[in-house]
Parts: structure tokens; sequence; C-alpha cells
């Protein structure tokens, strides 16, 4: 019952952040309050993860339906998005679908989906290996170092 309460406690806490992201002034003040702000996406993404249920998705079908709920909406918007503001070539508007950047807001929809299916994996490698959590911030920042250096500009999520 505590755990449920601590999750609410930061759904809440991430909720009331996005409403202030949201409802701040463009002025200097809000330049220095949006920092602390923006942990409220990481803190939704996170919370997606942790609330899955690791047993269904063992059994199969959770992935399957979880994604599904997420894929269709976004293919569906994306095409839409490319049809009205089409992209410079077929290439780029390929790559803008591939990494969630057709229109601003989609990409919240893959890094969403991308996290459903890593959550399961890296509970698992957490359980087993637990120098593991040191591990990933380096890692994420080696690889968009390798993608910079080999000319792959990789889009900034906050």
């Amino acid at each position: 019952m505590a755990k449920d309460r601590y999750l609410q406690a930061l759904r809440g806490l991430a909720i009331s952040a996005v409403v202030l992201i949201h409802c701040l002034p463009q002025c200097a003040a809000s330049v220095a309050i949006r920092p602390f702000l923006n942990f409220s996406v990481a803190l939704f993404l996170f919370l997606s993860g942790v609330l899955t249920d690791e047993r269904k998705f063992n059994a199969g079908g959770g992935l399957r339906r979880r994604i599904s709920k997420v894929a269709g909406p976004y293919a569906f918007w994306s095409v839409i998005y490319l049809a009205a503001f089409p992209a410079p070539t077929w290439a780029s508007g390929f790559l803008a679908f591939a990494v969630g950047s057709v229109s601003a807001q989609m990409y919240y929809l893959l890094v969403y989906s991308q996290l459903v299916l890593l959550t399961p994996v890296l509970f698992r490698l957490l359980s087993r290996y637990r120098f593991f959590v040191y591990c990933v911030t380096p890692a994420c920042l080696l690889l968009r170092e390798l993608a910079a250096v080999a000319g792959i500009a990789l889009p900034l999520l906050q």
C-alpha cells in the first residue's frame, strides 16, 4: 500500500510539473525555473515502465498489446503530419518517422514504446547485475558521441 501511495505521489508531482511547464509565461524567470521542471517527462516514462507487470510480458501478449495501443496512433498521425508538411526527400521523411521527429510531440509515443520494450529487459539486468545501473548514462553518452562523430544527429529528448 505504501508503494502505491509513493508512486501516486510521484505521478502527482510529475503532473504538477507538466502543468507548470505549460503555464509559465515567456520571460527570464521561466528560463531559470524550467530546468527544475523538465524531470516530469522522464518521470512519466519511468513510471510507465515501473508499473509494468513483468509476469504478463513473460506470458506473452502484454508487450504486443501495449505497443499496438501506441503504434497505430503514432503511425496514423505521423503520416498525417508528413502529408500536411512534406519532408524535402523521401529518405528524410522516413528518418523523421523512424526517430519520432515528424512533429515535435510525436517523440513521446516512440520513447514510450521503446521503454515498454526495454523496461523488462533492464529490470532483469539490474536484478542480476547491480553495477549495470552505473553504466546506463555513460553508455548513452558514448552512443550519442559516436553518432555525432558518424554525422548522425540524434534528436534531443528532455
